[in-house]
């Protein structure tokens, strides 16, 4: 039995109609990703609402969980959960409240709660929790809801206070339902017996239910003859001058001699306490971080969902990386999908929220759900338009700098280090910063780039109904790699016998004989665009040598001087003389001079010059070195003209993933090519 979906309507951020959620879970693991306010926390507190918690806080509807619209609180909002996969034991216990689809039960728990503005009216908000898919069913009394009750870790627990002893205690809660403990409860055994067969040097059986163990240290704290003798005198001396007529008064001292197992069992395990031991500390002694602590508190829980049959198996957690170190967050994404899959015991159902890029890099996608803007879009293959391949890839290469998309307000796509190092100073120069807009640079590489953008792409319904899309808008930058003209003669370019490199695709401006194919060109790089996700092809060649033909070409030539420098001293002692920087961005600015003077000469072009600007970069110069070198420089240069000399493609790029209006569903269109300026 596992919690199969989710509604809300009304609640919080989610609306009602369009804006309502509707949301469906795995049976295993399930991990909410997004940015800040974007419904995790909501999806989390309505589970809550709706089924109650194992850590019985209290938990109160008020005003502020009725969502608002258009400046107006509504008056009442709902939750439904749908449960599926109903055994014949949870079945039992929950027969009337049953519903069937499609032969097979179901259950759902409708959470429905009336707000009344009326000041006079004593129960201001009013709360029903019924069965039925439309509410309409049996109220579920407080003994079905306790069968309901899903475990939940609040974010920045303290769990070092849940595992320490006392009244009501969260560990004594845990033991108490643990098979090995309750397995004994109905044990027969008298402790009178048990110290006789000792004192007899006969060996006696211990016991084995904490209970007994409870009742042989009263028995033996009785026969004890300290505790006798006190009490003798506290009989002969006190209470004998206290007594009236014939009753005489006496004392006995016991460890709730009258009390049932149950509250013998409870007495006792709310006195222990649980610590972490470790190889250097073997008995627990000393204190521990809560990192390590939060770790031992989620094991103890998962003890117990993984046996009790009187609880249901769902763990909520939120944040769980919090105190917890990358290499922590790793193993705990690790040990969560190793208990979701384990086959001995019971399955158990965990939904966890997260801002950890880390712990996001670890989970298989396909558990993955996005929460944006108050939606959720699974990322399982029944969702997306991520082909088995792709699962594959990302898997391997979706590490924790790749995996900031997933909390990002838009994401711009890059091929490589140099885009990744420029992209910020040059939305800067626009006067966008890509910080202050939420904008997360993703580098994936040339042959990632499709992969990454497909994520944010939505599969249509069974009946072939569009899907809302995710509100994230994606921009992909990728090289147009066609040559220009003047480099087909280029010896790098040439194989060994002096033939062009053969290839099946145009390489040289001049090959692309009309607009017809031009086009074309452009539409195959943007073949996976669609909804939100658009792909911004370079003018021309690679992002270098656009640069350079828009007119940052005196900018990268300096750059490029600087990285050969810098290339230099990587080989020698790290001793650098004084000036060494002014020296040679003086001597950069003589050769510029001259590229100028050569791009001057007749039948030469402002191509030529760009592409003898970009021409050390074919070789072994570091485009990432050269990249970063360029971005000090623009960040250091007060002109104000330096934004005109920044190509179409990156200036369209970054508009659009730093518009101020929301990237919604209703306009996420297929617009293939669309981010491209004309060519």
């Amino acid at each position: 039995m596992h919690l199969a979906e989710i509604e809300i309507e009304n609640f919080r951020l989610f609306g009602a109609g369009e804006s309502a959620l509707m949301l469906p879970f795995q049976a295993g693991l399930n991990v909410l990703v997004g940015e800040n306010d974007s419904g995790k926390t909501a999806i989390v507190d309505a589970i809550r609402f709706a089924l109650g918690t194992t850590s019985q806080d209290f938990q109160r509807v008020t005003d502020e969980d009725f969502h608002v619209e258009s400046g107006q609180r509504t008056s009442e909002f709902s939750i439904r959960c749908r449960f599926a996969d109903i055994d014949k034991e949870s079945g039992g216990a929950l027969l009337e409240h049953l519903s069937y689809e499609n032969g097979a039960p179901c259950l759902y728990v409708s959470f429905l709660a009336r707000r009344n503005d009326n000041v006079n009216v004593r129960r201001r908000i009013v709360v029903e929790v019924r069965s039925g898919r439309e509410g309409t069913g049996p109220v579920l009394d407080s003994n079905v809801r306790l069968l309901l009750q899903a475990t939940y870790l609040r974010p920045l627990r303290d769990a070092e206070r849940e595992l320490d002893a006392g009244r009501n205690s969260r560990l004594s809660q845990i033991l108490q339902h643990t098979k090995e403990i309750a397995a004994h409860k109905v044990e027969s055994f008298s402790p009178a017996d048990f110290v006789l067969a000792v004192k007899t040097k006969v060996q006696p059986e211990f016991p084995k239910s904490i209970a007994n163990i409870s009742r042989l240290a009263d028995y033996l704290l009785q026969e004890n003859e300290g505790v006798k003798e006190a009490g003798n005198r506290l009989d002969t001396r006190y209470l004998a001058n206290l007594n009236l007529g014939d009753e005489e008064l006496g004392s006995r001292v016991s460890i709730g001699e009258d009390a049932t197992i149950d509250q013998r069992l409870r007495a006792i395990l709310e006195k222990l306490e649980l610590r972490l031991s470790t190889v250097t500390d073997p008995d627990g002694q000393l204190p521990h971080g809560l990192g390590y602590n939060n770790l031992l508190f989620m094991a103890c829980e998962l003890l117990l969902l993984g046996q009790d049959r009187d609880t249901l198996p769902l763990l909520l957690i939120e944040e769980p990386e919090a105190h917890l170190h990358p290499q922590l967050q790793l193993r705990l994404v690790e040990f969560l999908q190793e208990q979701v899959a384990e086959d001995g015991g019971r399955p158990v159902q965990v939904i966890v929220t997260t801002h950890s890029p880390i712990l996001a890099s670890k989970v298989k996608l396909t558990n993955m759900i996005l929460v944006s803007q108050g939606r959720g879009f699974p990322m399982g293959p029944e969702y997306t338009l991520l082909s088995p391949s792709d699962y594959g890839f990302l898997e391997r290469f979706l590490d924790a700098t790749k995996a900031n998309i997933f909390f990002a307000r838009a994401v711009l796509i890059v091929e490589g280090d140099a885009e990744n190092l420029l992209l910020p100073s040059l939305a800067q120069l626009l006067g966008r910063d890509l910080t202050r807009y939420g904008v997360s640079i993703v580098n994936v590489g040339s042959r990632g780039l499709r992969r990454y953008a497909r994520i944010f792409r939505r599969k249509a319904l069974a009946d072939g109904t569009p899907t809302h899309s995710i509100p994230i808008r994606v921009a992909c930058l990728a090289d147009r790699d066609i040559l220009p003209n003047c480099a087909r003669v280029i010896s790098s370019m040439e194989t060994d016998s002096g033939e062009e490199k053969s290839s099946n695709q145009p390489r040289y401006e001049e090959d692309l004989k009309s607009e017809i194919e031009r086009a074309n060109w452009i539409e195959k790089k943007c073949i996976d665009d669609g909804e939100n996700v658009r792909t911004f092809v370079s003018g021309h060649w690679t992002l270098e040598y656009d640069l350079a033909l828009a007119g940052l070409g005196h900018s990268l030539h300096t750059a490029i001087a600087l990285a050969k420098d810098e290339a230099k001293l990587d080989k020698k002692p790290a001793t650098t003389a004084e000036g060494q920087r002014e020296r040679v961005i003086a001597a950069a600015e003589v050769t510029w001079e001259k590229l100028n003077a050569d791009a001057g000469l007749p039948k030469s072009s402002k191509e030529l010059l760009a592409y003898n600007v970009y021409k050390p970069l074919l070789g072994s110069l570091s485009k990432p070195v050269t990249a970063q070198h360029l971005a000090c420089l623009l960040k250091s240069n007060k002109s104000d003209g330096l934004s005109l000399h920044i190509p179409d493609y990156i200036q369209n790029a970054i508009e659009y993933v730093t518009r101020p209006d929301s990237a919604n569903a209703a306009t996420g269109q297929n617009t293939k090519g669309a981010g491209n300026p004309t060519q």
